[in-house]
């Protein structure tokens, strides 16, 4: 963080990372605070004048701070009815175990359905599919989580009809 006296009217950020010439490494480095990732911008929607601005928006990726066990501890316990909830629909996804895929050049096994139709093609005169394999192939869900929170000043708008904004 940066402060400044009351009678500055300015403060200047540098962007990238600042190297000192005889050491060559980072001022950031030599204090332990990670590395300043370059800013992403991104269009948005002013939805009070109907219009988008471009580049409206700047997005700095920052590290968390290390939070205190203790509480984070207290959080799990309150809210254990919604984390195994979620767990049980995370796990109970589509697909899990083995896939049956049908109609392969190079399988595991012959595919049965496929290889009467061949059979059928053949004696009516007709070229065979050679696809007449089936393979069983594991799949696995993936998941991946991205949680980006939205500190617009739109935030501090009071929830319909309550004493508190989204953000309290």
């Amino acid at each position: 963080n940066e402060f400044a006296g009351d009678d500055a009217q300015e403060i200047w950020v540098l962007p990238s990372e600042f190297y000192l010439d005889q050491e060559g490494v980072s001022i950031n480095s030599l204090e332990g605070r990670p590395p300043v990732a370059d800013p992403v911008h991104y269009h948005e929607w002013d939805y009070q004048i109907q219009l988008e601005r471009p580049s409206w928006v700047t997005v700095l990726e920052r590290q968390p701070p290390l939070g205190d066990l203790a509480l984070i501890e207290q959080i799990e316990n309150e809210h254990k009815p919604v984390m195994s909830r979620l767990k049980f629909l995370i796990g109970s996804m589509i697909p899990q175990g083995m896939q049956r895929i049908r109609r392969v050049e190079d399988g595991d096994e012959l595919d049965i359905n496929a290889a009467v139709r061949a059979m059928i093609d053949i004696r009516m005169g007709q070229q065979p599919d050679t696809r007449i394999m089936m393979r069983n192939q594991r799949s696995e869900r993936d998941l991946a989580v991205m949680v980006l929170l939205d500190l617009s000043e739109s935030c501090n708008d009071k929830v319909r009809g309550q004493d508190y904004s989204i953000m309290d």
